[in-house]
């Protein structure tokens, strides 16, 4: 579902480490999800998965925006936390 919502949004974004995705699904799904913790961006590869319960989610629902702040030169990924180290200030963390 991931991938299929990243191809419909080539328009918005370029590659898929541009992406933001956003997975609303209900309790169990969301259980499972966050089995996966911090490497979920990982392993859809992106740059930042926000996964939100709603009780009433018959399937999971994904959306794709434009991933916030600036572009890591080391992993690549979008973060907002770029430039936090001055003496490192094209890196995120």
């Amino acid at each position: 579902m991931v991938n299929k919502a990243l191809e419909g949004a080539r328009g918005e974004i370029g590659k898929s480490l541009e992406a933001a995705v956003t997975i609303t699904a209900d309790a169990a799904m969301v259980a499972f999800l966050a089995g996966f913790g911090e490497q979920l961006k990982d392993v859809f590869i992106v740059s930042d998965v926000v996964v939100r319960e709603d009780p009433a989610a018959a399937a999971p629902v994904v959306t794709v925006a434009r991933a916030p702040g600036a572009k890591c030169s080391r992993c690549w990924c979008w973060s907002t936390r770029v430039g936090e180290a001055v003496s490192h200030p094209e890196v995120c963390p």
